[in-house]
């Protein structure tokens, strides 16, 4: 583990530093790579998978799992970070009334755009967008409008910032959150909406990111000490050998959303990547060729996997203006 991931500071304590230069130089780079080794192949190069098949089969359960999570209405206005080279913009545009989608690379952006574009979408505007610098204010434009969007959605994108950048750009997004969702036009519509989405709340936030997991994670968290478990919610996973990369338990996310005053509307573990995890996992075992288990460094041999969290989320009621 690096210094700087050693030394980040738990989120139910705070930062001890304040947030580092923009940390998107090397994300750059690696995606900008990654768009030459796929470039015939969007799903390829925004899934970072290598069979076109298997991509394809990934994307298609993502899209069923996460929009079912998030029951889009069509008065909604979204914005969609980190949307790449809209992989997913179009489906959203579909649903709502508008989208605005952002990324911080601008190739990725004018890939988004002229797709769009040419699929005859007018709902859709593409902004090129760091994360890490997002701060709305009441004055802004959207997407830089606080108190704005029904849906702020971020499908993969804390896991590339350092601990004082995702919580900047978390604190932002809420932010930029509607303090009271825009509700159903009609009855009808109305009684079949979920109760999240019936005017009664703010607007919601949803969130999808790659975890490591303990096997019984939740259990064993519960039953430490009180000192254990700040150790754990200050040390996130990372992976630097492509571009940097925080791979944190759901623990610590659900710490940060408490002291945001963000509350848990539905959480869930995406299948679609459990399947395939578990299907290359076997084949390798078949093979003789599996890898050795992650192993936590002050408690032995403890087994890791990459889960993929998604959360819906939204603002506590006693943040709420009373009506």
């Amino acid at each position: 583990m690096s210094a700087e991931a050693a030394s980040s500071a738990s989120p139910s304590a705070g930062f001890a530093v304040a947030p580092a230069a923009s940390p998107t130089d090397l994300q750059k780079a690696f995606w900008q790579q990654s768009l030459q080794e796929h470039q015939s192949s969007l799903l390829q190069c925004m899934l970072l998978h290598d069979d076109e098949a298997e991509a394809d089969a990934m994307n298609r359960g993502e899209i069923e799992e996460i929009f079912g999570l998030c029951q889009i209405q069509k008065e909604w206005t979204v914005v969609e970070w980190a949307a790449g080279m809209g992989r997913l913009t179009p489906l959203l545009a579909a649903q709502c009334r508008f989208v605005y989608a952002s990324d911080f690379v601008q190739s990725f952006c004018d890939t988004n755009a002229r797709r769009c574009a040419e699929a005859k979408i007018s709902n859709v505007q593409v902004d090129c967008l760091d994360a890490a610098d997002y701060a709305p204010t009441a004055e802004g434009q959207p997407p830089h409008r606080s108190d704005f969007f029904d849906l702020v959605f971020v499908n993969w994108l804390l896991l590339y910032l350092d601990d004082a950048h995702a919580e900047k750009f978390l604190r932002a997004a809420r932010d930029s959150l509607r303090r009271r969702i825009t509700p159903p036009a009609d009855a009808a519509a109305a009684a079949a909406a979920p109760a999240s989405h019936n005017g009664s709340g703010s607007g919601l936030l949803f969130l999808h990111e790659s975890c490591w997991e303990r096997s019984d994670e939740s259990a064993r968290f519960a039953a430490l000490p009180a000192a254990e478990q700040e150790r754990l919610l200050a040390t996130p996973w990372e992976k630097t050998e492509d571009c940097q990369t925080y791979y944190r338990t759901s623990v610590w996310y659900e710490a940060l959303f408490e002291r945001l005053g963000l509350e848990v509307v539905k959480a869930h573990e995406l299948s679609v990547y459990k399947h395939f995890g578990e299907e290359e996992e076997g084949a390798a075992m078949s093979e003789g060729n599996a890898e050795p288990e992650k192993e936590d460094a002050a408690n032995g041999a403890d087994d890791f996997y990459n889960k993929q969290m998604t959360w819906l989320l939204r603002l506590k009621p006693e943040a709420l203006p009373q009506p």
